[in-house]
């Protein structure tokens, strides 16, 4: 019973994340090139509409520093085979949602979707043994190259893009987004 709400809750939470990427790619899609709400270019566009000038602009950006920190606790982490059927299954929604697949393309979609939810529910979520700090580190990585390695390199171009736009000749000279881990240490985040 607990299997069967585990992946009902993975599988709707995977199709509530489709619909709204589908909606915030509209809404870019819409205001294009006009920043969307919550976007980084949106709090620029804030800041220089409050009256933040160039040169309070620049000290904020000196001291601009973001670490976002990996945890792991045995208790909570999800065995890499469920995390990587999970990729798969949002990878075949985006695909079927995002491009005008043919019917035939559509039908193929739906059966690797089938596949891949029956693969998913005949997955072992329970772990027999308790993880290792190896092990944790190996789930930290499967993050940092299925989500991180992808997704960084976009949240540095849309800061650089808005103060091109809102602050031009301003630029932020430094390393500004850190990943850290606490997986396997003992109270200190790791910088990576």
């Amino acid at each position: 019973m607990a299997a069967a709400f585990a992946t009902y809750f993975d599988l709707v939470n995977l199709a509530e994340e489709n619909h709204r990427v589908r909606l915030l790619r509209q809404e870019i899609d819409e205001k294009y090139p006009e920043p969307v709400s919550e976007s980084i270019g949106d709090a620029v566009a804030s800041l220089k509409a409050r009256g933040v000038t160039p040169a309070q602009m620049s000290t904020l950006l000196k001291n601009l520093s973001i670490e976002m920190v990996l945890t792991a606790h045995p208790t909570e982490a999800r065995r890499r085979t469920v995390l990587s059927k999970l990729q798969r299954i949002a990878g075949l929604l985006r695909h079927i949602s995002m491009e005008k697949p043919s019917r035939r393309e559509r039908d193929e979609i739906q059966t690797a979707l089938h596949t891949e939810i029956s693969t998913l529910w005949l997955t072992e979520r329970a772990r027999t043994v308790t993880p290792t700090a190896a092990d944790e580190v190996r789930t930290g990585l499967y993050f940092i190259e299925a989500v991180f390695w992808n997704t960084l390199p976009v949240i540095y171009d849309d800061l650089e893009k808005a103060l091109r736009r809102y602050y031009p000749g301003l630029a932020v000279n430094h390393t500004w987004l850190r990943l850290a881990s606490w997986i396997g240490a003992t109270g200190m985040a790791t910088p990576m």
